[in-house]
């Protein structure tokens, strides 16, 4: 497999990951920039391969669970969950909030595990791809203050730093303005955020730190409508995080994932 298919290939899933109940050959190429030629090409191998269906000729083209049961035996081999779930569990039921985990695989900054604390009411469940999305979310600042500034500024380089109006009214929307919030989470030791990301939503995060690792194994969360996730609230909520963040750093020595390094 060439560069560019595996590129257009790996593009497509994690476009369609985005999309349960599919997107028609059309938009995808377009969403993806890619022409119709190659986008039906590649969406073929993949149908072959067991990744893709699509529903009747013509129809939209989706993902199968080949993916899905592919990556609950890595997650089931690595031992993530088995570390962490009962820290996020615990936290998540302690704030009422939304608990997530993203870990890093040495590449990139990789959602891997969540707890919703909300039972009942207004929830928040974000519409995310695979991967942490770093200029402007709060796991993404505190991962990247966690850097040295020319690795921060290698991994700013492969994403897209979107215009003032794009994302929430807080976010950032030049490279300056995202390394002044990085400075002020290095200096803070958290990532605090309100409407960021997206309008109505609050966040903090803070980077999960391992001793003997110069990178952080990944970064830790609470996020929610920002309605009831005030500042003044999430700045309570510091101490638990950390809390969160360090029982998870302990654990991960059971992890024979986290035991690689990077």
């Amino acid at each position: 497999m060439s560069q560019s298919i595996r590129d257009r290939a790996l593009s497509i899933i994690e476009l369609l990951v985005k999309h349960i109940d599919g997107l028609a050959l059309a938009e995808i190429s377009h969403q993806l920039d890619i022409p119709k030629s190659a986008t039906h090409r590649t969406l073929s191998d993949l149908k072959d391969a067991g990744y893709i269906k699509q529903d009747g000729d013509g129809g939209n083209y989706a993902l199968t669970t080949k993916l899905l049961s592919l990556g609950l035996e890595f997650l089931s081999k690595s031992q993530i969950i088995d570390v962490c779930q009962p820290t996020l569990d615990e936290l998540a039921q302690e704030t009422g909030e939304l608990i997530r985990l993203a870990v890093f695989d040495g590449k990139d900054l990789t959602w891997v595990a969540k707890s919703q604390g909300r039972k009942m009411g207004l929830k928040y469940e974000p519409d995310v791809g695979p991967k942490v999305y770093l200029p402007a979310t709060t796991n993404g600042h505190a991962f990247l203050a966690a850097l040295t500034e020319e690795d921060a500024l290698k991994h700013l380089a492969k994403q897209t730093i979107y215009p003032k109006g794009t994302l929430g009214a807080t976010a950032p929307s030049t490279l300056q303005e995202v390394l002044k919030a990085v400075a002020q989470v290095k200096k803070l030791g958290y990532s605090l955020a309100v409407d960021m990301y997206e309008s109505g939503a609050s966040a903090l995060a803070i980077a999960i730190h391992r001793e003997g690792k110069a990178t952080p194994i990944g970064v830790i969360s609470i996020s929610g409508p920002s309605i009831r996730l005030t500042k003044q609230k999430l700045e309570e909520l510091i101490p638990a995080l950390k809390a969160a963040a360090e029982k998870i750093a302990q654990a991960s020595v059971g992890s024979r994932y986290f035991n690689q390094s990077y």
